[in-house]
């Protein structure tokens, strides 16, 4: 749910988890990393389907989504990486989808960016807790 546009924190969730499972790699990849990367899928499914408000106020010009568009050819995969950030993280991978960004890409980026935010967590959960 974090990983979506939906307000929810999941690192007081990802630390009772590590503090009460002995499987951290379950708990790391299944949990965070991937629950989360599927959250950044939702967030790019939006932004692929909001083509239906074509048009609207709403929506990008068509220079503003050439220009989005030759943003993420350039940089795409480094937004991606920062794709955990609060509020822009989304953003990112709405835009993403919005500009076709390949969903095989933005799946290994989203993952890695997550993957190595979540390394911190856990690690920042065993040294409080002393595991």
């Amino acid at each position: 749910m974090s990983a979506t546009l939906l307000p929810m924190g999941s690192e007081a969730y990802l630390g009772y988890l590590t503090s009460e499972y002995s499987s951290l790699w379950m708990v790391w990849l299944g949990v965070a990393a991937a629950g989360n990367t599927l959250g950044g899928v939702t967030n790019w499914w939006l932004g692929v389907w909001s083509h239906r408000f074509e048009g609207s106020r709403f929506y990008p010009s068509p220079s503003q989504l050439n220009y989005a568009q030759g943003f993420y050819r350039r940089y795409g995969a480094l937004t991606l990486l920062f794709s955990w950030l609060p509020v822009v993280g989304d953003v990112f991978c709405v835009c993403a989808g919005l500009c076709h960004y390949p969903l095989r890409r933005f799946l290994i980026y989203v993952f890695l960016g997550k993957f190595v935010r979540y390394a911190f967590v856990v690690i920042g959960v065993l040294s409080v807790t002393g595991q």
